[in-house]
Formats: C-alpha cells, sequence, structure tokens
C-alpha cells in the first residue's frame, strides 16, 4: 500500500516556495560563479559534464555527512553548473547552424 504524502507545492509567484524568489536566488548564485571562474564558456560536453559532475559529488558528500545547509548550496551549485552548460552547448550549436 502505498503511503500518500501531503508535499507543500511550489507555487509559481508567492508564498515561501515561490519560482519567482527561488530563481532570484538562483540569479544571485549565477553571477558569484560568473565572478568566481569568469564568463568563458564551456567549448565542449566534456568539460561540462565535468563541471557537472563536480558539483554532484560534493552534492553527495552533503548527504552522506547530513549537512542541510551545505546540501541546500551544493544543490544550488549543481543547478548553476548545470544552467551553464546548457548555455554553454546552446551557444556552440548556434555557431555550428551558423556555418
Amino acid at each position: 500500500m502505498r503511503v500518500k504524502i501531503k508535499r507543500p507545492q511550489v507555487q509559481m509567484d508567492e508564498g515561501p516556495l515561490a519560482c519567482d524568489e527561488l530563481m532570484v536566488i538562483l540569479k544571485g548564485a549565477l553571477r558569484r560563479r560568473l565572478k568566481e571562474k569568469g564568463n568563458g564558456i564551456f567549448i565542449s560536453s566534456h568539460e561540462a559534464l565535468g563541471s557537472v559532475t563536480e558539483e554532484y559529488n560534493e552534492l553527495v558528500d552533503a548527504v552522506t555527512k547530513n549537512d542541510p545547509v551545505n546540501f541546500m548550496e551544493e544543490c544550488l551549485d549543481v543547478a548553476v553548473a548545470a544552467f551553464f552548460s546548457y548555455v554553454s552547448m546552446r551557444h556552440i550549436e548556434r555557431l555550428n547552424n551558423d556555418k
């Protein structure tokens, strides 16, 4: 028998789980990444995957250490690495399509 759990719901524009507010947090994390590591894009999917994998491994470490604050920080780092990877590959794909 499945146990049903009443879960808090993500909302688009208001409340503690509002997407708009969470996107502001993600945007701040992306700015910190650009300031720390520069604006140069990843030049290959292998480089992008390396970045995402490194952040994922740090996320796993936070879970292993049962550190919820570090877990949240590492979730943001994974999200930023994935987003930056997407932006990088999107740019490369557009360049390739223009040839």
